[in-house]
């Protein structure tokens, strides 16, 4: 939450300081869908528990990502750090695009919303 709303701030610098965060929370792979199985073991963790993270993460990279992106829209001009804006932008977007084909990622949990609420969910 306070990286993004770094974004928005009037401070060149400090805007520069959330795109770094953000790129290093992606290369980290917080926001990131989850790396854990969909079937979890029972007795470690529920089902519910690995939707709620998926959620999470979910919400959380969406919320970056819409933020990012109305920054670059909306400052038409080249400032300094703007290229680590992108590179944030691409990093986030990429940890979930190149997991969209696998064939074992097809169910809804992992990618943090129940059957029938779509990804707008």
């Amino acid at each position: 939450q306070e990286c993004v709303d770094s974004l928005n701030d009037v401070s060149w610098a400090r805007r520069e300081t959330a795109c770094a965060a953000l790129s290093d929370l992606a290369d980290m792979d917080v926001l990131s869908p989850s790396n854990r199985s969909v079937t979890p073991k029972q007795s470690v963790e529920s089902s519910g528990d690995v939707f709620l993270r998926s959620r999470r993460r979910a919400q959380a990279a969406s919320y970056a990502l819409t933020n990012c992106t109305r920054l670059l829209v909306k400052s038409r001009r080249v400032w300094t750090g703007k290229n680590q804006l992108v590179k944030a932008t691409v990093l986030i977007a990429g940890k979930w695009v190149n997991l969209g084909s696998a064939e074992a990622c097809r169910d809804n949990k992992y990618w943090g919303w129940e059957e029938g609420e779509g990804a707008n969910g």
